[in-house]
């Protein structure tokens, strides 16, 4: 008889079943719900949270959709948020689950797609958001109470927008101001601020920065002149949506508080002086333990301020095995017997401890003990140092940096676990290497530099003990370590930096390269229309004028369309080849003598129609007309139509607009952008000056960028927006620059260019 045994490795599997298994217990243990459903919505996959929180069992939630779980509101947006994780991948949003039970789970989804199966799956974590629901709703009725406050608070009470505007002041705030709510309402908050607050705008920064703002010190210039100190609290109005659009102030005055308190600070300074500035730890301590004084030296050694030390009890300073002595000693004290030669450790903040000797007394009033005082002396500088060092090391040991301890012939002193375990070594072998032997990089330029500067940041290589190489940078400084100067120099690792360096250096020569493309590009096609266009615009000019016969006057019509089109389109043309030659640097001006009141005039003459059809009047400000200048007449003549025609077009019927001149133009004294760029001298301004919708700050600036036309809630016409770039590269290749002026909306704007003199003389007068 024969047996026959076949045995098949299965480990594999095993440890597959058991990788799995591990899996849904991590997933079962998490607090929120998980679950897996294909695109259609059914559940594939849900851990425990999910079904207890909604009181299904596992079977009956794998037999569902996931919109069934959603409350009527919510299904809607199913279909939409798996497009959006169908082109995104991943998706946050909120919901609302159904329990079995009916009443409703608030939820917060992070869904992600992923594949299952070589098929497309929802993976979904969702938050149960109850709470942060109940506690929104909290925060609305807060801001009701806070409304109600307002109205009655004994304190200056005050509302402002984001961007600083006054919108409420309640009457004490008025009071404290000397301003009326209507002085203040729509003002910037700043306008009650001395200039010892700034611009005042601190203390809204901190605010929307989340920051808290309480009993901030803050002075007031009254309406009279008379300045009052405040106190200021402050916090943030949320929308239902949570976003931020108030704050409301409480200013509390304090100037005749402060005035008794200086007074009284100047009786104590003197006595304060002199114990502030003691060699030795000072300290006062009340019957209760409570600190009641402490001194700057104090403050150095243990490292807790004024103000924490208050807080604190004397025993909270003393080291846990010295509190029993310690105790019986305060007790001695406490009964008015006096203490000399006392023994103990403090335990800084920074956990090092201090053993100091000294006296204690006790201080009385009516025989009875009001606190203690002691005198300590540090005797423990050199066990500090020590017990210090040994407290780095072990925190230098957990650091993922590398650091090293050296002197400046690079023999090491102390490294941390990284420094060797990063290279490969043994802690040993580092030692016997040297620092510069790991660190080639440390030269003779680095070390001159770490004396000179105490401090130096280099680059290096370093090699592991596998020939594979670590790009690092090091950051020296020089200790002092037991009176002997040494250098401490961490290694980070920037080999991931680098390869992301030089791979960003890579993209950016792949879009300057895209760039040039797409200008070479932008002239090809521009020189390519310009011809058949031209050629139309020609031809329909021919038949317009009778060459091929006389025309009705619906055709007549027909082609002064055609020809007004043409005319456009070749200016937008002409337009993106100016952009073309300004981007690539190609755009050149032919610089000849002109006269400035010649061009203002054709300027005039060739933007009057549309002028007079608005019943604008166009005319010139000042008299200039036997001025002449050195510049390109025809792309001066661009710009200053390009400022009329504009001027015209946004301007209200009935109004002006003036052309000026204004020669020895003083630059330094005039808000431009990129007046830095600008070469000292003399320059000649020409000008567009208009009555019309006016600019805001932003948009002065903003407006001579290609494409962009300002102020769209100003119901500015449509346009390229390429002319005012356009002027802009006309300006700069006459060394020069362009600019508009505004006092803000509704209040007319002056568009500039300004051009340098140049060193021809006519006359006696500069020439540009």
């Amino acid at each position: 008889r024969v047996i026959i045994g076949i045995a098949r490795d299965i480990s594999l599997r095993k440890r597959a079943e058991k990788e799995i298994n591990l899996s849904h217990q991590l997933l079962n243990s998490v607090i929120d719900s998980v679950f897996v459903h294909d695109l259609e919505g059914k559940i594939i996959y849900v851990n425990k949270t999910a079904c207890r929180d909604r009181g299904y069992k596992k079977e009956e939630l794998l037999k569902m959709h996931i919109y069934e779980l959603d409350t009527p509101h919510f299904q809607k947006n199913v279909g939409k948020h798996i497009e959006t994780l169908k082109k995104e991948g991943a998706a946050i949003f909120e919901t609302a689950h159904l329990r079995k039970d009916g009443t409703v789970i608030p939820l917060e989804v992070h869904a992600r797609l992923t594949e299952i199966d070589e098929k497309p799956h929802i993976l979904s974590v969702a938050r149960n958001i109850t709470e942060r629901k109940k506690w929104e709703e909290e925060i609305r009725g807060r801001m009701d109470e806070l409304d109600r406050i307002f109205n009655t608070a004994s304190n200056g009470m005050r509302v402002i927008s984001p961007e600083g505007i006054t919108l409420k002041a309640s009457e004490r705030f008025c009071a404290v101001t000397g301003y009326s709510e209507e002085e203040l309402l729509g003002k910037k908050c700043s306008m009650v601020f001395t200039s010892r607050c700034g611009s005042g705008e601190c203390t809204l920064k901190k605010v929307l920065d989340g920051k808290n703002v309480r009993d901030e010190e803050i002075f007031i210039k009254r309406k009279d002149g008379e300045e009052r100190e405040c106190l200021v609290n402050a916090s943030v109005l949320r929308d239902s949506s949570g976003s931020i659009n108030g704050i409301v102030e409480e200013y509390k005055d304090v100037t005749e508080k402060k005035k008794a308190e200086n007074e009284i600070k100047e009786a104590k300074d003197t006595l304060q002086d002199f114990l502030d500035n003691a060699a030795d730890i000072i300290q006062m301590v009340s019957p209760d333990g409570r600190f009641v004084y402490v001194n700057k030296e104090w403050e150095k050694k243990l490292g807790y301020t004024r103000e924490q030390a208050a807080e604190m009890m004397f025993f909270d300073v003393i080291r846990e095995d010295m509190k029993e002595k310690c105790r019986g000693i305060w007790m001695d004290i406490i009964k008015g017997k006096n203490v000399d030669g006392v023994e103990t450790v403090f335990v800084a903040k920074n956990g090092s401890e201090i053993i100091v000797e000294g006296n204690i007394s006790a201080a009385k009033e009516n025989g009875k003990t009001v606190n203690t005082r002691a005198v300590f002396r540090d005797i423990t500088e050199k066990k500090i140092y020590e017990k210090q060092l040994e407290l780095n090391k072990k925190i230098l040991s957990v650091v993922n940096d590398s650091v090293f301890l050296h002197t400046f012939s690079g023999n090491i002193l102390f490294l941390n676990d990284a420094a060797y375990m990063h290279r490969g070594y043994e802690k040993h072998e580092i030692f016997l290497k040297g620092f510069d032997g790991i660190s080639k990089g440390f030269d003779d330029a680095v070390i001159k530099e770490l004396k000179e500067n105490g401090k130096a940041v280099f680059e290096d290589v370093h090699c592991r003990k596998d020939g594979s190489k670590m790009d690092v940078e090091i950051n020296s400084s020089v200790v002092e370590l037991g009176g002997e100067t040494a250098v401490l120099s961490a290694a980070r690792d920037i080999t991931e930096r680098k390869k992301a360096r030089a791979e960003l250096e890579k993209s950016y020569e792949k879009l300057k390269e895209l760039d040039n493309l797409k200008t070479s590009f932008t002239q090809m096609i521009t020189h390519e229309l310009r011809t058949p266009i031209t050629s139309i615009k020609g031809y329909v000019s021919f038949v317009l004028g009778g060459a091929s016969g006389e025309i009705n006057g619906k055709t007549r019509d027909f082609l002064e369309t055609i020809r007004n089109n043409s005319e456009k389109l070749l200016r937008l043309i002409n337009d993106l080849l100016d952009v073309a030659k300004i981007e690539s640097g190609s755009f050149s001006v032919e610089k000849e003598r002109i006269n400035i009141g010649r061009v203002i005039d054709d300027v005039i003459k060739e933007t009057g129609g549309a002028a007079k059809e608005k019943n604008i009047v166009l005319e010139k400000e000042g008299s200039f007309d036997d001025d002449e200048i050195y510049a390109d007449e025809y792309r001066l003549n661009q710009v200053l139509t390009n400022f009329a025609a504009n001027a015209v077009k946004f301007s209200p019927s009935g109004s002006r607009v003036r052309l000026g001149f204004e020669r020895n133009f003083d630059i330094t004294m005039a808000d431009i952008p990129g007046r830095e760029r600008l070469a000292p001298g003399k320059y000649a301004k020409i000008y567009v000056k208009d009555e019309g919708a006016g600019l805001d700050k932003e948009d002065r600036e903003k407006i001579f960028e290609r494409f962009i036309q300002a102020g769209e809630s100003l119901n500015r016409k449509k346009g390229t927006g390429l002319g005012l770039s356009i002027v802009r590269g006309i300006a700069e290749a006459h060394n020069g620059e362009a600019w508009a002026e505004s006092k803000g909306r509704g209040k007319g704007a002056v568009f500039n260019i300004a051009l340098p003199l140049d060193v021809r003389k006519k006359e006696g007068k500069d020439e540009i």
